[in-house]
């Protein structure tokens, strides 16, 4: 197993350690699920870590995975971070979030984008983070209310490092069951994790006897089996199967 945990710590090559003060103090937190997100930023991982540091933040993680695959972790899984929002895990919450029973993975992405329709796709928040259309990928999901928007793709490297984490966390923790996309548990609301992620993969990989039953959601959530690329006019679009 490429990491393990000491006492919550997580040791492993490319790991790194920052502490978040914000978590709560007298709440700790029952691993059950693990929730993963995009980071909706730039891909300054050292800006993200310190961001989700500082306490006018107001939001934390239990751990962020940079481009690269180097693993900051911020809190012990067993700390009450502040990730999920207003959430419901299979109908249930506590005090109107997961946070009480998740253990939180940001994954450095800049979620959706928007097409400038001058070659590049925008970060939502700032026309000073984009990328050139070829770069990203143009795609609708079922699971995802922004349409018409550009993603950028994961790398392998986090790929691996996220399913290697999962992996040594179920191992520290057996009574963790299910790995979501913050946009299950707050759907409408949330974007993330995009629709490239591999989630499907990522569960099976983590849980052997997973069964998935297209993710085990309505017609309306579901994530695409594939995707179908077609060229036209410059752009790119993505016709999803299943």
């Amino acid at each position: 197993m490429a990491y393990s945990f000491e006492n919550g710590v997580l040791v492993g090559q490319k790991v790194k350690h920052k502490t978040t003060p914000n978590k709560n103090s007298n709440g700790t937190c029952r691993p059950e699920i693990i929730v993963i997100h995009d980071t909706a930023s730039s891909l300054n991982t050292k800006g993200v870590v310190d961001w989700l540091c500082n306490p006018t933040a107001n939001v934390s993680a239990t751990f962020v995975i940079g481009r690269d695959g180097e693993i900051w972790q911020l809190a012990l899984p067993t700390e009450k971070t502040w990730h999920t929002g207003k959430s419901k895990y299979e109908g249930f919450n506590v005090g109107g979030t997961c946070n009480s029973f998740a253990v939180g993975i940001e994954i450095v992405n800049p979620g959706w984008l928007i097409d400038g329709r001058d070659g590049f796709a925008y970060h939502s928040a700032s026309r000073s983070i984009k990328w050139p259309v070829s770069e990203v990928v143009k795609m609708d999901a079922p699971s995802h209310t922004e349409k018409g928007r550009y993603w950028l793709p994961y790398t392998p490297e986090q790929v691996i490092a996220v399913k290697e984490l999962c992996e040594a966390l179920v191992h520290s923790y057996p009574q963790i069951h299910d790995i979501v996309p913050h946009w299950q548990i707050s759907p409408g609301r949330k974007q993330d994790t995009n629709p490239l992620y591999p989630l499907r993969d990522l569960r099976l990989a983590v849980f052997p006897d997973y069964e998935s039953e297209e993710e085990d959601t309505t017609e309306e959530t579901k994530e695409p089996n594939s995707v179908t690329v077609e060229k036209e006019d410059d752009y790119t679009h993505y016709t999803i199967s299943r």
